[in-house]
């Protein structure tokens, strides 16, 4: 698909037109287009069962969730897209999380995305490199379910994200 991919490869400097044209592209696949409809959450983790601990974890919320093994797997939907929440890992295989943040915090499409760092790694030194991007929240491996989707829903307190109504079975 020519458009897309001319999408994706738009300059910085152009991220307003890259975000009209993947408005238009959502809407010609019959999706909501960024910015109108459930708030997107973005997970980059190499770990597949943390990718799926998050599909299990937003399954009834009203959000829109993408997750990518890798920094370079999500370079493509992020020249594109600006997610509402980006939880990120810090140890991957093709480029440390912390790195690849202080790379985002340099382009201005990605200068304030909100950002929640989940990791294994619980050094006084990445908390406080984390702290100077701006991450809001720096989160501990394992996390529960309930503590990831308080902070979903915390960090997405004008989104239409919401726990199932009364009486509702929830999914997990």
């Amino acid at each position: 698909m020519r458009g897309l991919n001319e999408a994706m490869q738009l300059p910085v400097s152009n991220a307003g037109r890259a975000r009209e044209l993947s408005d238009l592209i959502a809407t010609a696949q019959g999706q909501p287009a960024p910015g109108k409809g459930p708030p997107i959450i973005v997970v980059v983790d190499d770990s597949s069962t943390i990718r799926v601990f998050f599909e299990r974890v937003t399954r009834d919320l009203d959000v829109r969730l993408h997750t990518f093994a890798s920094v370079a797997e999500s370079l493509p939907y992020l020249a594109t897209i600006q997610p509402d929440l980006l939880f990120l890992d810090i140890l991957m295989p093709d480029k440390d999380g912390l790195t690849f943040l202080e790379e985002l915090r340099n382009r201005p499409d990605h200068a304030t995305t909100p950002v929640v760092v989940i990791s294994s790694k619980d050094y006084a030194q990445d908390r406080a490199l984390a702290r100077s991007l701006g991450v809001l929240e720096y989160v501990i491996k394992p996390m529960s379910t309930q503590t990831i989707r308080d902070l979903i829903l915390r960090l997405l307190p004008n989104s239409t994200a919401s726990l199932p109504a009364a009486g509702v079975p929830s999914a997990l």
